[in-house]
């Protein structure tokens, strides 16, 4: 069945556009009313965000009726947000919702991977079930430039600060959050024997393996494993 508001993804947004920017955008662009933006840090040679638009719904003209379109038809479009920039979109084919979690929201990014064919990121967003805020903060795989860079780090577990790199995304009483949350050695050790990346905004959590291939018969296993996660360590 095809959605009459479809959601947007866009892989590529600078770090300077916040949800509210993102989502006033499409208002004044006459394209359709928003309800909820998230954003997913990506690292690499040119840090970014990766951004998923949700509508309440698409105005009704012509340029958002060709936009809509050309989106659940699965083509890419330009949206110029403040020319010349623009950015590149195309259909987000989730999320997925799950019968047994349905608090849990699944994503499929793709990304081009050249004559190798594409990779594939499966990306499970939680929010508390408690309505609390988290700590914002962003937790991946320790990587060569990483050790260039200043992060959080426990001296008494230097084998999890040595694997991976922690991140708080604000100062003073957020950063001193995260450093509580993860000084602790249960979470530590089923990090180290499970990697993952763990990202928070403060409203919600997102998960995901990234560049980490399993089938998918493998996914309601780890969807287990990452309520347990969320539920026993992040939302008490």
């Amino acid at each position: 069945m095809t959605s009459v508001n479809p959601s947007i993804y866009i892989p590529f947004v600078n770090f300077s556009c916040s949800e509210e920017y993102i989502s006033n955008i499409f208002k004044t662009l006459l394209i359709g009313e928003v309800n909820r933006v998230d954003l997913i840090r990506k690292e690499g040679v040119t840090p970014h965000y990766m951004a998923f638009i949700h509508f309440n719904y698409w105005y009704d003209n012509t340029a958002s009726n060709n936009l809509r379109r050309k989106i659940i038809d699965e083509q890419s479009v330009r949206i110029v947000y403040d020319d010349p920039y623009y950015w590149v979109a195309y259909k987000n084919k989730n999320p997925i919702r799950s019968e047994k979690y349905p608090h849990i929201l699944i994503y499929l990014r793709v990304e081009d991977a050249g004559e190798g064919g594409a990779y594939y990121t499966r990306i499970l967003r939680l929010q508390s079930k408690k309505n609390k805020k988290f700590p914002k903060f962003f937790l991946r795989r320790e990587g060569f430039f990483d050790k260039l860079r200043s992060d959080i780090d426990y001296r008494n577990n230097p084998e999890f600060s040595k694997k991976f790199f922690l991140k708080s995304l604000e100062k003073g009483a957020n950063k001193l959050e995260v450093e509580k949350l993860f000084n602790n050695f249960s979470l530590q050790k089923k990090l180290i024997s499970s990697p993952i990346n763990i990202e928070s905004n403060g409203d919600e959590i997102f998960y995901y393996w990234e560049r980490v291939k399993f089938p998918v018969e493998e996914l309601p296993k780890r969807i287990s494993e990452i309520e347990y996660l969320h539920d026993n360590f992040f939302d008490q």
